[in-house]
């Protein structure tokens, strides 16, 4: 037995001592230990801060990690499978560290080996910990997997507390993934992940994350707003972000163009009239989304008559879109924000718009004549008359006049007949 033993350490040394690295002596111990926990031990001596690190280090790790999973699923017992994970996390970790030499190892695809670690362990650290080192090795072949995986993340919450903590950790790791392989398909999951269920620290590194994976945030927020694969409160959320202007939010999506925003309001205004909905909830979303677009065309105005898509999808025509909110949107407070919309984008010299507004002017006087008006058209008409002189006086000037001196001869107020006087005369100057 004697002469055994020392046979084995003679062995040892002697390996030790020729080996062509020293992580060939760590895998030798590695492959040859008796038990995960052996494994462990091994693993932690060939990391350890004070012990001399080779260059190929990376080889090492994915080795180890690569043998690991071969016998995990034969591994038993709870010591050894709490050995398992700790050795799985050290091992994601230091092959994070060295990707190059990890991604060297001849016959071992080091990323899929990663993916697998975050399939078949269930420790949430180890799978998060797995994460980011498919990010830091730049595995790209398993982009799309971790990408689902986020999504699923988002879309899936836990109702046990525990349960939910785990998900967070796993989504914090496939977020910075995603941050380090920088594909602009990763965008949206971020994107959702910042708005998202989760705690503040994983809303927080979505929200850093997003300016680094170099991404247009712009195109991004246009799918999701014109695919019909989203729902109306993710459009909603879409849109929300693109209007937004403070400076967290220009920190976080980028400065996005007004002639960009504007387009992309165009679709949101088309997008929310494509369906009827009987779901008051989707209303909500839908009304709300219709408004915003509205609030952002008064501001941006808008230098194309049809709404903006990727892909160059023919959408109808924006006034065709501002009149059918005119007539027939939710409520009073649409009209209005129609009316600030089409004169934002006559003042810029667009002369359709002020037509439009003549036609708004008309079809008002027709319900005026023919006894259909409420208190409500009066505030409209009241809000359309300087409209139309604003937007005639610097685009389609000879339309506005001819509308505003048809509707002269109807039997206004008298609040509403000096409105129209006053317009008409400065218009005419």
């Amino acid at each position: 037995m004697k002469r055994y033993i020392i046979a084995c350490i003679l062995s040892v040394f002697v390996l030790a001592l020729y080996a062509d690295e020293e992580t060939d002596f760590y895998l030798y111990q590695f492959n040859n230990a008796k038990s995960v926990v052996n494994q462990l031990s091994v693993v932690k001596a060939a990391t350890d801060p004070n012990a001399q690190q080779s260059d190929d280090a990376g080889s090492l790790y994915a080795n180890a990690l690569h043998t690991l999973l071969l016998q995990y699923p034969t591994v038993k017992g709870n010591l050894e499978l709490d050995a398992a994970d700790d050795t799985a996390e050290l091992l994601a970790h230091h092959i994070g560290l060295n990707p190059e030499s990890a991604k060297s190892v001849e016959g071992i695809d080091v990323a899929q080996d990663l993916w697998k670690l975050v399939q078949d362990f269930k420790n949430p650290v180890v799978r998060a910990t797995a994460l980011v080192a498919i990010g830091k090795t730049e595995s790209t072949n398993v982009l799309p997997e971790v990408i689902q995986l986020l999504k699923d993340l988002n879309s899936n919450r836990p109702v046990d507390k525990v349960a939910q903590l785990a998900s967070e950790r796993v989504a914090y790791g496939a977020i910075q993934a995603l941050e380090l392989l920088k594909d602009p398909d990763s965008y949206i999951p971020v994107f959702f992940a910042s708005n998202g269920w989760y705690g503040f620290w994983v809303l927080n590194r979505a929200k850093e994350a997003l300016p680094n994976i170099g991404a247009d945030s712009s195109a991004a927020f246009a799918e999701v707003i014109s695919n019909p694969a989203y729902t109306y409160a993710q459009k909603y959320l879409a849109l929300r972000s693109v209007a937004a202007s403070s400076e967290e939010a220009v920190k976080v999506y980028g400065d996005i163009p007004s002639d960009v925003k504007s387009a992309i309001a165009g679709t949101a205004l088309s997008e929310a009239w494509r369906i009827k909905s009987s779901d008051p909830t989707i209303n909500f979303d839908i009304f709300s989304m219709r408004k915003l677009a509205l609030t952002m065309l008064a501001q941006y105005g808008t230098q194309d008559d049809t709404a903006f898509l990727p892909g160059n999808v023919t959408y109808p025509s924006i006034f065709s879109l501002l009149e059918r909110s005119f007539r027939y949107g939710i409520d009073e407070d649409e009209q209005f924000k129609v009316i600030e919309a089409l004169k934002k984008i006559g003042s810029d010299g667009n002369d359709q718009a002020t037509a439009e507004l003549a036609y708004l002017l008309n079809l008002k006087g027709t319900e005026f004549d023919r006894g259909a008006f409420t208190n409500v058209d009066e505030r409209l008409i009241r809000a359309i008359i300087p409209a139309v002189g604003y937007a005639g006086a610097a685009a389609g000037q000879d339309t506005a006049k001819v509308a505003l001196r048809s509707s002269l001869t109807l039997n206004w107020s008298p609040a509403v007949r000096t409105l129209l006087n006053e317009t008409y005369t400065t218009l005419g100057k």
